[in-house]
C-alpha cells in the first residue's frame, strides 16, 4: 500500500462565523491521505446548521471542478482543541476512528488533539443542487460542550452520513428525554446511510439517571419514535461505545431501515422493498425529515410496515423481545378472535426469535383489527405489547 504523504495546511481557524455566545474551541492543523492527495484545501463554507457549531469544509481537489472527485480516499484529519467535543459530524463519509488526547498539541490555547480517520463517500442523490460548494466537498462539524444543555457524557460521540452538510440537527439527551440522536433531512425517496456512535460515558449517565444499569444490549434505534433496530456493534479502545450503521429512505410513509453491518434476512423482501420504494405522493425534491435516536429498548415491541392496508393485502408485523433468546416463542394474537374464540384460540402466529431477538411475520388483512404480541423469557419475564391497530381500506374491510 502506498505510504500517505503528509501535508500541513497550517493552524487555520474555522472560516465560518461562530455564535458570539460560544468561544472558538477548535483549529484545523493538517491532514494525511491514502492515496496521497496534495490538492486538499480547507474552504470557507456557509453558516453552520446550529449555533455554536464549528464547521470545517474541505475541497479534496483544490479547485471548484468536481470531475475527478477522489471518493473512497481515506483522510486522517488533525485538530487542536481546547476541550473534547460533545460530538463530531462527518458529511459525506464514514468515520473509521476517533482519537482524543489531552496536552499533546503544544499550543497552550488549544492544548488537546483530536484525530479523525475518515473515508470520503459520495453524497446521497439529489443533494448536489443545494450544496454550498461543489459535490466533491466534504465537511467535519465540531459541536462543543458549551453548557447549553449538552451533557459532558456526550463527549466522544459522532455521526456520519451523506446528506447535505446543513440538513442535520443534534438531539441532545435530557432528564425528560433519556435518548440521543440527530434529526436529518433529505429529498423524498432518496436513500442515505447513517452511522452513530453512542459513547459508554453516555450509557453510564443514562444508567445513573434511570436507576438501573444499562448495557449496549439494552439499546435500540428509533426512527420518528418507532423502534427500528437493535444491531449495535461494539467499539473498544480509547473512545469506547456502541456503533450502529444503517441505510434509510427519506420515505414519509415508512420508518424501516436496513442494518448495514448485519443485513436482516428475516424481513420479507417484497414488503421491505415496497415500503422503501413507494413514498407518499410528494414531489421528488420535497423535504422529508427523520428523527433518528438511540434510547432504552422496550421489553417487547410490535410494529407494522404500514398502519393502513388495502383489503386482502398482507401487512408485515415485526418487533423485538429485549430479554429473548434465539428460538424462543413470541405469540401474535388478534383482538377480534378474543371475543369469538377466547384468549387462547386468538393466537394467529407463533414466531421464533432470531439471533437479534427479532420476530417478523406477514398477515393477510380482511378487516380492521388490533394485534398484540406476548413473550415469556427463559428467566420467567413475561411481557405483552399494547394493541396495534391495522386499518383496512376497501372491500370487506370498510
Amino acid at each position: 500500500m502506498k505510504t500517505p504523504k503528509s501535508f500541513v495546511l497550517g493552524a487555520i481557524a474555522c472560516f465560518l462565523p461562530v455564535s458570539p455566545l460560544v468561544a472558538q474551541t477548535t483549529q484545523f492543523v493538517g491532514a494525511t491521505s491514502d492515496p496521497s492527495n496534495a490538492n486538499l484545501a480547507l474552504r470557507s463554507g456557509t453558516v453552520p446548521p446550529q449555533p455554536g457549531v464549528e464547521l470545517f469544509v474541505f475541497d479534496p481537489l483544490g479547485s471548484p471542478t468536481p470531475d475527478d472527485s477522489p471518493f473512497g480516499t481515506k483522510y486522517t484529519l488533525t485538530f487542536k482543541t481546547s476541550e473534547q467535543p460533545a460530538s463530531v459530524v462527518a458529511i459525506p463519509g464514514k468515520v473509521l476512528s476517533y482519537t482524543y488526547t489531552t496536552g499533546t498539541s503544544g499550543d497552550p490555547s488549544f492544548p488537546d488533539e483530536l484525530v479523525i480517520e475518515f473515508t470520503h463517500e459520495p453524497y446521497a442523490g439529489g443533494v448536489e443542487a443545494e450544496l454550498p460548494g461543489p459535490p466533491s466537498d466534504f465537511s467535519i462539524a465540531i459541536i462543543p460542550a458549551d453548557g447549553s444543555g449538552i451533557p459532558a457524557s456526550l463527549r466522544g460521540s459522532y455521526m456520519a452520513t451523506n446528506i447535505s452538510p446543513l440538513a442535520w440537527k443534534l438531539i441532545p439527551p435530557s432528564d425528560a428525554n433519556v435518548s440521543f440522536g440527530f434529526e436529518i433531512t433529505g429529498n423524498n425517496g432518496q436513500v442515505a446511510f447513517f452511522d452513530l456512535l453512542v459513547p459508554d460515558s453516555l450509557i453510564a449517565d443514562w444508567s445513573a439517571l434511570l436507576g438501573r444499569a444499562l448495557t449496549q444490549e439494552d439499546l435500540a434505534l428509533f426512527s420518528n419514535n418507532y423502534q427500528v433496530s437493535t444491531s449495535f456493534a461494539r467499539l473498544e479502545g480509547a473512545n469506547p461505545g456502541a456503533l450502529i450503521e444503517i441505510q434509510l429512505s427519506f420515505n414519509p410513509a415508512s420508518n424501516l431501515v436496513v442494518d448495514v453491518s448485519e443485513p436482516d434476512l428475516s424481513e420479507p423482501e417484497p414488503a421491505s422493498a415496497k415500503s422503501l420504494a413507494q413514498p407518499k405522493a410528494l414531489p421528488p425534491l420535497a423535504k422529508v425529515t427523520k428523527r433518528l435516536t438511540v434510547g432504552e429498548a422496550p421489553v417487547l415491541s410490535l410494529l407494522a410496515t404500514s398502519r393502513v392496508v388495502p383489503y386482502r393485502r398482507k401487512v408485515t408485523l415485526y418487533g423485538w423481545a429485549r430479554y429473548g433468546a434465539p428460538g424462543e416463542i413470541v405469540k401474535i394474537s388478534q383482538q377480534s378472535l378474543v371475543a369469538t374464540r377466547g384468549p387462547k384460540r386468538a393466537v394467529v402466529k407463533k414466531l421464533r426469535l432470531d439471533a437479534d431477538g427479532k420476530f417478523v411475520t406477514s398477515i393477510k388483512m380482511l378487516k380492521t383489527d388490533k394485534f398484540k404480541a406476548s413473550h415469556v423469557s427463559a428467566g420467567g419475564i413475561a411481557s405483552t405489547t399494547r394493541p396495534l391497530r391495522i386499518t383496512v381500506r376497501g372491500g370487506g374491510g370498510k
